[in-house]
């Protein structure tokens, strides 16, 4: 039993490796203009993942474009803004090659009011709670009979 689950963590950590060196020269092939090796790349960053069932870290899987695989980098394959809806902010992302638009929602840190990061869903802003307009006393929820 020990020896399979060193296997695949060991397995694991070889694949982190290989990403993490796929990804540097997709981002070099990108910043040549190459961007038919980049994406061939980025693609094989997507399969060596799926196929050892193993997960593309945050900081790399965030800057690749899910439409053409190829890596994000802000002036030369993305447009990046910082959009406001309310009082929530977000991070507006497009991908120069094939027109993809990815939104990330952020909350300031340390320049913000509360200092606190927040975490919103991927459906944008996080709703208002919703209200109880139930009448107090009397059928709690239930329907309403009239006798």
């Amino acid at each position: 039993m020990k020896k399979s689950r060193h296997r695949k963590t060991l397995l694991r950590d070889l694949v982190r490796q290989r990403i993490q060196i796929l990804y540097q020269l997709a981002v070099e092939a990108a910043k040549r203009g190459d961007y038919e090796y980049a994406s061939r790349l980025g693609g094989l960053i997507r399969e060596l993942s799926s196929s050892t069932r193993t997960r593309i870290p945050r900081r790399i899987k965030r800057w690749m474009c899910k439409q053409c695989n190829i890596p994000l980098i802000p002036g030369v394959t993305a447009t990046v803004r910082l959009r406001r809806q309310g009082k929530f902010s977000y991070l507006v992302i497009r991908c120069r090659h094939c027109g993809w638009i990815h939104r990330r929602p952020y909350k300031k840190g340390k320049g913000g009011r509360s200092g606190k990061l927040e975490r919103t869903g991927e459906g944008g802003p996080p709703r208002e709670p919703r209200r109880d307009n139930r009448k107090e006393g009397g059928n709690e929820g239930g329907p309403r009979r009239d006798r």
